[in-house]
C-alpha cells in the first residue's frame, strides 16, 4: 500500500497491560517517518477528551489533499454518562438528593439498560486475570457556606448498586470536587441496572444535595486473549 500525505493520530484508552503502550510508540515512530507528523496519546494523554481534541487538531490541518489516519490500540474504558441520560429524560431537571426518599433511576420510571458487551468485557477480564476496577463517578454541589469544611459524604448518604451497598469515600467532600465510589464488578449486568442515593443520617435529609455530573465508568478494559474463557452465553 503506498499511502499519501496524511494527518495521523495515535490513541490507546486507560489500560494495564504495557503491550499497548508499546505498540502506540511503535506506532507512533513509524508515522513519524513516513508522515514526519503525528498526534500521540502519549503526549495528549488517554482520555476521550485528549482523542477529541488530536482529532481536532489532525483535521483542522487537513488541506483538501491529505488523508486523515486514526490508530486505536486497546479499548480503554466504557462509560454511561448517567447525568445526560437522566437529562435526556427529564430536560432541565437536575438530579437532586434533598429528601429521604433520595434520587434513584427507577424515578425515571426505567433502570439503566447496558449493552451485553459491559457483562461480557467484565468477566472476561476477570477470567484472565485483569481485575476489573469499575465505578461511579459524582460531581456534587451544595451549600458550602453552611458547610465550609465540606460534607461529610460518608456516613450521611448511601448508594446503592442493584440493591448493594457501595463504599464511599470516609471524610468531608468539598463541594464541587468528584467522588469516586468503587463499584464490584459482578454487580454490573447486561439489561437492567439500578441505582440510588439517599441520606441515611436525619441531619441531611434537608440538605439540597445537587449531583451535577454522574458517571458509571468499566475502569481500564483490555481486549481478551484467545485463551481467555467468557462465562457468558452469546445469543
Amino acid at each position: 500500500m503506498t499511502w499519501g500525505p496524511a494527518e495521523t493520530v495515535v490513541f490507546s484508552g486507560a489500560n494495564n497491560r504495557k503491550r499497548h503502550d508499546n505498540n502506540v510508540a511503535s506506532v507512533e515512530s513509524a508515522f513519524l517517518v513516513e508522515f514526519g507528523q503525528t498526534y500521540s496519546s502519549t503526549e495528549y494523554g488517554h482520555t476521550r477528551d485528549a482523542l477529541q481534541h488530536m482529532l481536532e487538531l489532525a483535521t483542522a490541518g487537513l488541506d483538501g489533499e491529505e488523508e486523515l489516519i486514526l490508530y486505536v490500540d486497546d479499548h480503554g474504558d466504557t462509560e454511561f454518562d448517567i447525568d445526560e441520560w437522566w437529562d435526556y429524560l427529564f430536560p432541565g431537571i437536575p438530579i437532586i438528593v434533598n429528601s429521604p426518599l433520595g434520587w434513584s433511576t427507577g424515578m425515571a420510571e426505567e433502570p439503566l439498560v447496558l449493552h451485553p458487551g459491559w457483562e461480557a468485557a467484565l468477566q472476561g477480564n476477570a477470567q484472565q486475570g485483569d481485575w476489573p476496577d469499575p465505578a461511579l463517578l459524582l460531581t456534587v454541589a451544595f451549600d458550602s457556606t453552611e458547610y465550609p469544611d465540606g460534607l461529610p459524604f460518608s456516613p450521611a448518604y448511601r448508594i446503592t448498586f442493584n440493591d448493594v451497598s457501595l463504599r464511599i469515600h470516609e471524610g468531608y467532600v468539598a463541594a464541587g470536587s468528584e467522588v469516586r465510589v468503587p463499584v464490584q464488578w459482578s454487580l454490573i449486568k447486561s439489561g437492567e441496572n439500578w441505582i440510588e442515593i439517599r441520606p441515611v443520617a436525619a441531619e441531611f435529609a434537608d440538605v439540597t444535595l445537587l449531583i451535577t455530573n454522574l458517571d458509571l465508568v468499566s475502569g481500564p478494559i483490555n481486549e481478551l486473549d484467545v485463551d481467555a474463557v467468557v462465562p457468558y452465553e452469546m445469543q
